[in-house]
């Protein structure tokens, strides 16, 4: 939902530029791609974040089970 609603005010809110891009000759998957680098940097960066520390929690979290596999 977070992602969802904050494309979908990106999108409103940009909307004039969208029209000038458009009525100036920009293709539809430069003004997709515009619009969608800025998520996927946000992307990156929690997947730059969240992977390590996640594996690290899960990590302690299975040392800490009593019957373990080797």
């Amino acid at each position: 939902m977070g992602l969802f609603g904050l494309s979908l005010y990106n999108t409103v809110s940009r909307a004039k530029e969208i029209g000038i891009r458009k009525s100036l000759g920009g293709s539809v998957r430069s003004i997709i791609w515009l619009f969608s680098w800025d998520y996927i940097k946000l992307v990156i960066i929690a997947s730059i974040i969240g992977l390590p520390v996640g594996g690290w929690a899960l990590s302690k979290w299975l040392k800490s089970y009593p019957n373990r596999i080797a």
